[in-house]
């Protein structure tokens, strides 16, 4: 086989075996998503799952119209392989745009191509909503 051959025949390799070992190396993390003690469920509402290794950035997942099922949401999230070891997961729900509870947990073990779990309590917030800025009231007469 001549030089050239063998050159290209290692390049068609190399651009096959890259896609499937980048792909394989992204790491799953199951979590499952715990509803506030004294709530059943949530319904329709959006849960923002935020994963944070303090290293490399943040990676954010957004699952809309999620229902807690007896106080249960179970999902997968699939981080980058630059993240790996312990890894802070951030959670809220956020129901018609006012967020109503939130928590966090660690994943342990997260490296790349494996897979880790996460059990996350979250807590009820109250809801604030922006009304906007007022006006300064005139001051009263003497």
């Amino acid at each position: 086989m001549s030089v050239g051959r063998w050159q290209a025949l290692l390049l068609a390799t190399a651009i096959v075996i890259v896609p499937i070992l980048s792909c394989s190396q992204r790491s799953l993390v199951l979590v499952t998503v715990e509803a506030p003690n004294g709530v059943t469920y949530f319904t329709e509402v959006s849960l923002v799952l935020k994963a944070d290794d303090g290293a490399n950035g943040a990676e954010t997942t957004t699952f809309e119209k999620v229902t807690f099922t007896s106080g249960v949401y179970k999902a997968g999230i699939y981080l980058p392989s630059s993240m790996s070891g312990t890894v802070m997961l951030e959670a809220e729900v956020v129901e018609n745009g006012c967020q109503v509870a939130m928590g966090s947990a660690n994943a342990l073990g997260v490296s790349p191509g494996g897979t880790a779990s996460a059990t996350l309590q979250l807590s009820q917030v109250p809801c604030t909503v922006d009304g906007g800025g007022g006006s300064n009231g005139a001051g009263g007469g003497p």
